[in-house]
């Protein structure tokens, strides 16, 4: 989150998808990478991730909005008013989600929409092979962050340390 949090953003979605090999039904982390998805303006690629946090943690109010939004953003108005829809229904005083609702039904006839959610949610998967890191810091922060979710709790620092190069490595 820290580097999402400083705009980071690619290496942040790199972070989350480390997290999400090791814990695929981590919700935070799946509506973390649809937003950051959402902000790279990559609304499409955003749908499943987004999707699948809103099928493990409903009623959470953030996630049904980000979705609508991606929805919204991909041309799946329908879909994307029952999000908000949603997203008011966990909490009433989510300006975002009724101004984006209002605008939806402004709108009419979003009847249309064909797609399926729900199967998005179910088949959004983060491919396990772990891909080459060059950049140690997405490296030593996904390691920090995988140690935090495994004890439940926020990583214990906010800095990085990345291993220098001792002069004993074999080049």
């Amino acid at each position: 989150r820290i580097q999402h949090n400083l705009g980071e953003l690619e290496a942040a979605e790199q972070t989350y998808l480390v997290v999400l090999r090791e814990k695929q039904n981590d919700a935070w982390a799946l509506n973390n990478l649809g937003l950051i998805r959402i902000q790279q303006k990559r609304f499409a690629d955003a749908i499943a991730p987004l999707a699948k946090a809103t099928s493990l943690k409903t009623g959470v109010a953030c996630f049904e909005n980000n979705l609508g939004v991606a929805l919204e953003q991909s041309g799946h108005y329908g879909a994307a008013g029952e999000a908000f829809a949603r997203a008011l229904a966990a909490d009433s005083s989510y300006e975002k989600a009724e101004i984006s609702l209002a605008r939806i039904e402004e709108m009419g006839n979003t009847e249309q929409d064909t797609i399926d959610v729900a199967a998005l949610a179910e088949s959004f998967r983060v491919e396990p092979a772990v891909p080459e890191v060059e950049d140690m810091e997405v490296a030593a922060v996904g390691t920090m962050l995988l140690e935090a979710l495994e004890e439940d709790r926020e990583p214990a620092t906010t800095e990085v340390v990345v291993p220098e190069d001792d002069g004993h490595r074999n080049r």
